[in-house]
Order: C-alpha cells, then structure tokens, then sequence
C-alpha cells in the first residue's frame, strides 16, 4: 500500500488496510522518503526501495496527500508502470488515482490510456486528458470500476467495496 508521505491522508488508509489484514493478506507501507504517516505506521518502506517483484497488488488510498506528492514521484510511476507491465493488481480510491498521472513508459506512453477508471471528480478531466474512459457513478455513493488488473474506486464510501474487488481478484473469499 502506497500512501502519501503529505500530512494529507485519510480513512480511506484505515479501512483498506483493516479490510485486507482482515482476510489474511501481508500488508507493507510505503511513502515517498518512507516518511513515517503516523503512530500506527511509524516505519514505512522508502518508495524509492519498493519492487513490484514479490507482490500481488499496489493499492494507493486516498485523501488529498496524492494530489500533492504521488502524482508526480517518479518511483510512483515506476511502481506502476512495472506493476502494469506484469498484470498486477493495481487499486486506488477517490484522489489516489491522481498517482496514475506520473506513469509513463520509456517512450512518453500512458499505460492507463484506454481503460475505464474513477475517482474523484476533480481528476476527471486530466485522467481523460490522458486518455481514461472516466466513469462516475451516484454522488456520494459507492462505485468501483474494474477494467482488467486496475480496479479504481469513486469516493470515500467506494473503499470498503474496492477492497472487496481486490480480494475477489485474488480469489481470497470476501466476508461480509
């Protein structure tokens, strides 16, 4: 799990890490810097040190701290890049797509251009810009979308579902 390292994050953090240590999944923290996000998470991973090899999913939460940082840290893009490339799974709710803006190829390309995503609204003009089929659901409701190995979800109320696609995907059984 990704996480900001601005002051910036939010209980969509929380509740996706409660919900996958919940169903038996090994969650590791990273930050830019591994900058420490609270008491809870006092040593992260440096982002910069993170390998897709090893792992099953790259989950990036939400609250405005990947509008300020994520968005444009290059191991970030890195991270999703090679997560893509390997068909890995690659989940984000409401601001945290905002970390898929800094991911391109070697040759300038976005990996996510033509794929179906959400998130919160204020990204839906640069996610299209990029070249996201951007969708959106009921205001203030949940909505996840998946297209393939990226599952996105909508707002703050979209994380505990979200959560659940991530272990539908992994085949690990979702409890209610």
């Amino acid at each position: 799990m990704v996480l900001s390292a601005a002051d910036n994050w939010s209980r969509t953090s929380v509740v996706l890490h409660e919900k996958l240590v919940q169903a038996g999944c090994r969650v590791d923290i990273a930050t830019p810097g591994g900058r420490a996000v609270s008491g809870t998470l006092a040593a992260p991973l440096r982002l910069s040190d993170v390998r897709v090899a090893g792992y099953d999913v790259v989950a990036i939460p939400g609250g405005h701290g990947p509008v300020e940082d994520l968005y444009r840290d290059s191991d970030m893009g890195r991270i999703l890049v090679d997560a893509d490339a390997a068909g890995m799974i690659i989940a984000s709710v409401c601001h945290g797509p905002a970390a898929l803006l800094g991911a391109s190829t070697s040759d300038g390309w976005w990996p996510f251009a033509g794929r179906r995503m959400t998130a919160c609204s204020g990204l839906a003009t640069r996610l299209k810009e990029l070249g996201a089929y951007y969708e959106r659901g009921p205001e203030r409701q949940a909505y996840v979308v998946r297209d393939g190995n990226l599952i996105t979800g909508q707002n703050p109320a979209s994380t505990g579902p979200l959560a659940d696609a991530v272990l539908e995907a992994l085949g690990v059984p979702v409890s209610e």
